[in-house]
C-alpha cells in the first residue's frame, strides 16, 4: 500500500503539486501503525515481505527523484549553492581544480568536499547539471540501506513496523526535504555516510568504519567534530574499544589540522574562510572562537538555551538524549548551531541540522535496544513508534513535488540566445544552473555585475532572487532598467543592457 501511494504521488506531483504530497498519506500510515500496535496485530513485529520491501524501495526512489527533479526544472533550487558545486565539476576538467565563479574561489578551500571528485568522470562524459540534480534524491534514498541494518541490529532481528516507520522518517522528514528542495549539496551525504559509520561501529567492522570515515572527512571538515564526539562518548559505554576510538580520533584530528592549517589557505589564497564570522561573538579566528567559548561559558549557555534545538528533539520525545553515544555525536552540531549568530543556524533551519539526523535516529534505536527487554517493552515500543511517526509531520518543508513548465525552459533558451551576444551575461542566480557553462556567464550574486561595460543582465522578476531579499533585488532591477535599455521577453524574462561605462 505504501509503495502504491508513493508511486501515485510521484506520478501526479508534477501536475498537481502539494495537493498530492506524500505528507497526507504519511499521516494516515502513522495512524494505521498506531492502530496496529494498539490491537496487537500478529504480524506487527515480523519482517516486511521481501516483495513489499522491493516495491517500497522502487517507489521511494521514484518519488524522491520526482521531488528533486521537479524543483530543479521548476527553477526552485538554490541557484547559488547548486551552481557552486556544478561549476566545480566543470572547472575541474577544464584544469581549474574546484574553481567556482559564484564566489570566484577554489571551493575545495572553503570546505573539504573532495568527495565531489567522484562526479568529475561522469561530468566529463556529459556536461550537464543533471548529474547533481539526479544525485541529490539518490543520496537520500541510499540512506535506507544502512538505516535498515541499524534497525535490525537494535531489534536483533526483523521488525517490520519499526523498519517501515524508520524508512518513512528518513525520506519524509522536513530537514531532508528542505535540503532536497534546494538541490544537490555535499552536506546531503553527511547523514548517509554517518549511518554507515554507525553501522560499522556497531557491527565492529573496521573496513566500513574506515571507508565511511574517509568519506566523511572528504565531505566536510566539521565532520571531525561529531565523529570525535561520538567515539569519545562510545568509549564511556564500550571502554574495551579505546584503541579503535584512539585510531579514529587520531586520523580525524590529523586531517583537520592538515586541512585547516595548510590546505585552506593554499587553495583559496586567504588566511581563513569568511564563514567564521558566524561565531564572531566569541572571536574572529578558529582558535579565538574556541577560547572565547571556554572563557565565557555563561554567554555560551545563554545562546544555547535560546536556540531552537528543542524544536528538533521534542517531536522525538527527547529519546535520542537518553543515549550516551548519540549525545556524543549530537552535541558538537548542537553547540555549533546554537552558538552561531546566523538565525538560520540558531533556529536549526535549512541544511544546517543535517548532521543531527543520523545520530538522532541512532539514539532512538539505541534506546530501544535497551528497552525491548524491559517488562514495559510494549508501551515503550509504542513510544518509539510514535516518535518516529510524529517527527516528519510537525514541521514544514516536507519533501513534495511541484508543477513544472517546460514552456518556460523554451522561453529561457530564447532569452539566452539573445543575451549571449554580449561579452558578459549577468544572470539571476536561480537561472544559472540552466544556462550551461559559457565563459561569458556571471552570477548576479554580485549586483555590481550589471554595471560592467558591455554586460547584458538576464532576470525574471517572478523567480527567486537569492541570495538577495526580494525588496533589494526588485529595487536593483528597477534601477538598471532606468539606467540602461531593457526588453521584456516572452514568459516574463527581462534583458537589460548592454551596460555603458559612466561619463567621465
Amino acid at each position: 500500500m505504501v509503495a502504491a501511494v508513493a508511486m501515485l504521488v510521484a506520478l501526479l506531483g508534477p501536475f498537481v503539486g502539494d495537493v498530492v504530497s506524500f505528507r497526507h498519506p504519511q499521516i494516515v500510515i502513522a495512524a494505521l501503525l498506531a492502530v496496529a500496535w494498539w490491537r496487537r496485530v500478529p504480524d506487527f513485529g515480523l519482517g516486511l515481505d521481501p516483495r513489499a520491501w522491493r516495491l517500497l524501495l522502487v517507489a521511494s526512489l521514484i518519488w524522491l527523484e520526482v521531488v528533486g527533479l521537479t524543483w530543479f526544472f521548476a527553477f526552485r533550487v538554490n541557484g547559488v549553492d547548486f551552481s557552486i558545486f556544478d561549476w566545480m565539476l566543470e572547472s575541474t576538467h577544464r584544469g581549474r581544480l574546484g574553481y567556482s565563479p559564484i564566489y570566484d574561489v577554489n571551493h575545495f578551500g572553503v570546505h573539504s568536499s573532495f568527495i565531489l571528485l567522484l562526479w568529475v568522470p561522469l561530468h566529463e562524459l556529459w556536461h550537464s547539471p543533471l548529474w547533481l540534480a539526479l544525485s541529490a534524491p539518490l543520496v537520500v534514498w541510499m540512506g535506507i540501506f544502512p538505516l535498515r541494518r541499524l534497525v535490525r541490529l537494535a531489534c536483533q532481528g526483523s521488525h517490520g513496523a519499526l523498519e517501515l516507520a524508520a524508512v518513512l522518517w528518513w525520506v519524509g522528514n522536513p530537514w531532508m526535504g528542505r535540503t532536497l528542495h534546494g538541490g544537490f549539496r555535499p552536506e546531503l551525504l553527511l547523514p548517509l555516510l554517518t549511518l554507515w559509520f554507525l553501522v560499522g561501529w556497531i557491527e565492529r567492522n573496521p573496513e566500513i568504519v574506515g571507508l565511511s570515515l574517509v568519506a566523511l572527512l572528504c565531505t566536510k571538515e566539521d565532520a571531525v567534530l561529531f565523529v570525535l564526539g561520538f567515539v569519545l562518548a562510545a568509549t564511556v559505554v564500550e571502554r574495551w574499544r579505546w584503541r579503535q576510538a584512539l585510531a579514529v580520533s587520531a586520523v580525524s584530528l590529523l586531517w583537520l589540522a592538515l586541512y585547516v592549517g595548510f590546505l585552506q589557505a593554499r587553495l583559496t589564497g586567504r588566511v581563513q574562510p569568511e564563514y567564521w564570522h558566524f561565531w564572531s561573538d566569541f572571536g574572529s579566528t578558529p582558535r579565538s572562537v574556541v577560547m572565547g567559548m571556554l572563557t565565557h561559558p555563561g554567554q555560551l549557555f545563554l545562546k544555547l538555551a535560546t536556540s531552537r534545538w528543542w524544536a528538533f528533539f521534542l517531536p522525538l520525545a527527547l529519546l535520542p538524549l537518553r543515549s550516551i553515544r548519540a549525545v556524543g555525536g549530537l552535541l558538537p552540531t548542537v553547540l555549533l548551531l546554537g552558538a552561531a549568530n546566523y538565525p538560520m543556524m540558531r533556529n536549526l533551519e535549512g541544511y544546517y541540522p543535517l548532521p543531527l539526523l543520523a545520530f538522532a535516529i541512532f539514539g532512538v534505536l539505541d534506546v530501544w535496544a535497551v528497552w525491548r527487554s524491559s517488562v514495559h517493552a510494549r508501551w515503550l515500543e509504542g513510544l518509539v513508534l510514535g516518535a518516529l511517526s510524529v517527527f516528519p509531520l510537525v514541521h514544514g518543508g516536507y519533501p513534495r513535488a511541484v508543477p513544472v513548465s517546460l514552456e518556460r525552459h523554451r522561453q529561457l533558451e530564447a532569452a539566452w540566445q539573445e543575451a549571449k551576444v554580449a561579452p558578459i551575461v549577468c544572470a539571476q542566480t536561480v537561472l544559472f544552473p540552466h544556462l550551461g557553462y559559457s565563459a561569458r556567464l556571471r552570477p548576479l550574486s554580485d549586483l555590481s555585475c550589471a554595471h560592467r561595460p558591455g554586460a547584458i543582465t538576464l532576470v525574471h522578476p517572478g523567480l527567486q532572487p537569492e541570495p538577495h531579499d526580494p525588496t533589494t533585488f526588485d529595487e536593483a532591477v528597477r534601477g538598471w532598467r532606468a539606467q540602461y535599455p531593457s526588453r521584456e521577453l516572452e514568459g516574463g524574462f527581462v534583458l537589460i543592457g548592454p551596460a555603458t561605462p559612466p561619463d567621465r
